[in-house]
C-alpha cells in the first residue's frame, strides 16, 4: 500500500509540473498596443518602460533609448492616448 501511495505522489507531482503557468505582464500588452512601430515597442519593452512612466516622461524616454527627442514625444503622446482611452471606457 506504500507503494501505492509513493506512485500516486508521483503521479500528482508529475501533473503539477506540467501545469506551468505563464503570466503574462499589462504593461507588455500595452506597449504593443500602441500606435508606434513594432522597433519603438520591442525597444520599450526591453528597456522595462510602463504605460505612465511613458505618459509622463518624453526627455528620459528620449536619452534612455538614444531617440532624437521629437521621436519621444511621439511615443508619450500615444501613450498618453491609450491611457486616455482605457480610462474613458
Amino acid at each position: 500500500m506504500s507503494k501505492t501511495s509513493k506512485s500516486n505522489d508521483n503521479n500528482n507531482d508529475n501533473d503539477n509540473n506540467n501545469n506551468a503557468t505563464t503570466y503574462i505582464y499589462p504593461d507588455d500588452i500595452a506597449i504593443n498596443s500602441l500606435d508606434i512601430a513594432d522597433g519603438l515597442k520591442e525597444l520599450l519593452i526591453k528597456y522595462g518602460f510602463t504605460l505612465v512612466a511613458l505618459s509622463n516622461m518624453p526627455s528620459s524616454v528620449a536619452e534612455s533609448l538614444g531617440i532624437d527627442q521629437y521621436i519621444a514625444k511621439i511615443i508619450c503622446s500615444a501613450a498618453r492616448k491609450l491611457s486616455d482611452d482605457n480610462y474613458a471606457r
